[in-house]
């Protein structure tokens, strides 16, 4: 993702593919049991395997490409055939263009100790926001009501599969039971009791004390911990640091979805981004909306930079929105005379007073004359030669 490029056209095509192919993978490993198989590993090999290869149907006819072939042949309300037909107007060499640009995207993935890094997941990306969270199957698309120890309630609609997923802030412990209805009908109604709580893993143990084949509990996470996580990536090595803007971005994206399905529109526990090399990770897509609306999800970004020039040569016009929505700027030291310019100016001014006399140099006869001015309360020069302590 390159928020400043000059023709957006080649990077907006070869996202789309990416997306296709996703989305092709993901209903075929569903669709055959083996949802270990989707990984962007999967996704590389796939456009490197029927990407480059061209396949004779009528040998009056050109070769068609397989990957074209792939998608053609996938039923015609797929997503994923949707997504792929964005780019399937493009032709010979423009067509081989946003094959390469697509690659050049994916090849990270295909090295050995990325693709195995990154084809499974031990981290609950939710647990960073909400740490107690009750899921359980019921008939789709109805509201259930829960009903906590302490008799206050909360609800939550299931989706098209029937499965719901509550975050709740409510203080549980073991012999506490909760009670789970379906809104409008009473009569059908579980219950559980809380047995055992894992306090390390928040693994909770809990027996059924009433059941109703109709609404089924499957697990109770409750962790009350905060969870603190740590990006390490080389300096001397440039290439891997996309995989940590892939990861600020995914784990955003969850904690958003959770926040708006929770109540209050917000996580549960404040999140706090502490990016202290912003300046020189690749872009993060869609950071200007992100940094924008952020607070109100109960996430903060401490975003760490050598000089605005590197928010510019990163995310282009964004750039602004992004420092302007920064409700504080901590200064330290700088060489860069644009930055210091622009911390100068948000400091703002000062009101001086100006005094002056004139008059013969002997003569008592003096006039002397006040006036007020302003200066910058720091000038760039004198930011940029702080000394320390």
């Amino acid at each position: 993702y390159k928020p400043g490029v000059k023709d957006p056209f080649w990077q907006e095509c070869a996202m789309s593919i990416c997306n296709a192919m996703i989305l092709a993978i993901t209903d075929k490993c569903i669709a055959e049991g083996t949802e270990e198989k989707i990984t962007m590993y999967a996704v590389a090999n796939m456009l490197s395997e029927l990407g480059s290869k061209e396949i004779i149907i009528d040998p009056e006819e050109p070769p068609k490409n397989a990957l074209d072939l792939y998608f053609e042949n996938l039923p015609s309300d797929s997503v994923a055939k949707m997504q792929y037909a964005t780019s399937n107007f493009s032709k010979g060499q423009a067509r081989g263009g946003i094959f390469t640009q697509t690659m050049n995207g994916l090849s990270i993935f295909t090295f050995d100790e990325i693709a195995k890094m990154t084809a499974k997941n031990s981290v609950d990306l939710k647990r960073v926001g909400f740490g107690k969270t009750i899921k359980g199957k019921v008939t789709p698309r109805k509201r259930i009501e829960i009903v906590f120890p302490d008799g206050s309630k909360e609800s939550i609609k299931s989706d098209i599969t029937g499965r719901f997923a509550l975050d709740f802030k409510k203080v549980i412990k073991v012999g506490d039971t909760i009670q789970f209805n379906e809104k409008g009908n009473k009569k059908k109604k579980t219950s559980i009791s809380i047995m055992k709580i894992d306090e390390k893993t928040g693994d909770t143990e809990f027996k059924v004390v009433e059941e109703n084949e109709g609404i089924q509990v499957i697990t109770v996470d409750y962790f009350d911990k905060p969870v603190a996580i740590f990006m390490i990536t080389p300096d001397f090595d440039s290439s891997n640091h996309v995989i940590a803007s892939i990861f600020v971005r995914q784990l955003y994206f969850i904690l958003a979805k959770g926040a708006s399905l929770a109540r209050g529109g917000k996580c549960h526990r404040e999140v706090v981004f502490c990016l202290d090399e912003f300046g020189n990770m690749p872009s993060i897509e869609g950071m200007a909306n992100i940094i924008t609306v952020c607070l109100g999800r109960n996430v903060r970004f401490n975003l760490v930079i050598q000089a605005y020039a590197q928010l510019k040569n990163k995310y282009g016009e964004d750039a602004d929105t992004i420092d302007g929505n920064c409700g504080n700027t901590i200064y330290i030291l700088t060489n860069d005379q644009e930055t210091a310019e622009k911390v100068s100016k948000k400091l703002g001014n000062q009101t001086i007073n100006l005094s002056s006399r004139s008059g013969k140099g002997l003569s008592t006869d003096k006039n002397k004359t006040e006036s007020l001015d302003q200066r910058p309360l720091l000038t760039a020069n004198e930011l940029m030669n702080f000394k320390e302590g």
